[in-house]
């Protein structure tokens, strides 16, 4: 009975020992996910800004999705045709209050972006609360959906 004992109490411990072991090894991963992540959104926002389609075009899914504030609902393709077009110039998109909540090969980002936008006809500064999907796709993190739940101008 002892013995039994000796060897419940080390096995037990040596359990322990490798799920914290499983749970940093989880812990530094989720870290990279939400490093790239983050990197990946920065320079989304910086390739809107700065008109740069093609590099706008390898960071979505095909089939993604763009639900604007207005309910509004574009695919990727019109998306990309708004961005390009030149009728509002994007001068700032600010990301704030970011959080990335990895899942295996999914990834939840929360936010909000403060955005300067110029057209002809007017110069509006606005606020977005956002929620973005996130797929692991051969290796590669793509933005499948991007959500916007509440707009708001500043004056």
């Amino acid at each position: 009975m002892k013995r039994f004992s000796i060897l419940f109490c080390l096995f037990s411990f040596g359990g322990m020992s490798a799920l914290g072991q499983s749970t940093t090894a989880r812990t530094n991963a989720d870290s990279i996910i939400i490093q790239r992540i983050e990197v990946i959104n920065r320079m989304m926002e910086s390739a809107v800004i700065h008109k740069e389609l093609t590099s706008l075009d390898t960071m979505y899914t095909e089939d993604f999705i763009f639900t604007h504030g207005s309910g509004n609902v574009q695919t990727k393709s019109q998306w990309l045709k708004s961005v390009g077009s030149g009728k509002a110039e994007y001068l700032s998109r600010n990301l704030d209050s970011i959080a990335v909540e990895p899942h295996g090969d999914v990834a939840v980002v929360l936010g909000r972006i403060i955005i300067h936008s110029q057209s002809a006809s007017s110069d509006r500064r606005y606020g977005i609360r956002f929620v973005r999907v996130f797929v692991l796709r051969e290796n590669r993190w793509l933005l499948l959906s991007h959500r916007t739940i509440a707009e708001w101008d500043i004056k």
